[in-house]
């Protein structure tokens, strides 16, 4: 019994990006965290301006993911390539006493309140070394960075940012066409026996998958 094959999609940043925070979302709503993530988004320029990040930090924990850059690709034959590419974690959470406290783990009556300490460990717990069962390599870690330490609204509101790495293959349009173009289902042949004669005077068919026809 023959099955109809399925046509992946080609991998896009857009789709990494998605997987990142699909898994995320998935850690915290079935407990492997230990905590709920009240936020998981796509960055969406939060930090840009006060309006903004006023706005998004009233929802904290919280995690942002957001491509980071793209590197110079590798060609690998064709017009096939490999692309370098790093995205970002961001971990964001508050504390009513310091930053320094929204840096550390509190607990409280409705339970344990992640700091960006370890927000950030779980983050890397997720990612590194893991591919998501995407076509890419091994995420692998990049640098940690601090994107905000300050007090808002009478609170004390850390976010750190964690770098991920890795690579995956890019396809031009040459590669694609071919690949959607559509089966051949036959081929056409014509015989010559007279010399100086342009007329055919046989032909075949080839039909792919059954027999010849003879016109």
């Amino acid at each position: 019994m023959s099955t109809p094959e399925t046509t992946l999609a080609p991998l896009t940043i857009g789709g990494i990006e998605d997987a990142i925070k699909a898994r995320i979302e998935q850690a915290s709503a079935f407990g492997e965290l230990g905590y709920r993530i009240a936020s998981v988004a796509t960055y969406n320029g939060e930090f840009d301006d006060l309006e903004s990040l006023a706005k998004a930090l009233r929802v904290l924990p919280a995690v942002w993911v957001v491509l980071a850059a793209s590197g110079k690709p590798e060609r690998k034959g064709g017009d096939k390539w490999k692309v370098p590419v790093t995205f970002a974690v961001m971990v964001g959470s508050r504390n009513v006493r310091s930053e320094h406290a929204a840096r550390r783990d509190s607990q409280t009556a409705h339970g344990l309140e992640p700091g960006t300490y370890r927000l950030l460990q779980d983050m890397w717990d997720l990612f590194v070394g893991q591919d998501l069962g995407l076509a890419i390599d091994n995420f692998t870690p990049g640098s940690t960075e601090i994107i905000l330490q300050t007090r808002l609204q009478g609170s004390g509101v850390s976010v750190l940012g964690l770098k991920l790495d890795t690579h995956y293959t890019r396809t031009g349009k040459t590669t694609k066409d071919a690949a959607n173009a559509p089966d051949m289902q036959a081929v056409g042949f014509n015989y010559y026996l007279k010399p100086g004669d342009d007329i055919p005077d046989a032909t075949d068919l080839l039909k792919f998958g059954g027999g010849e026809e003879e016109a």
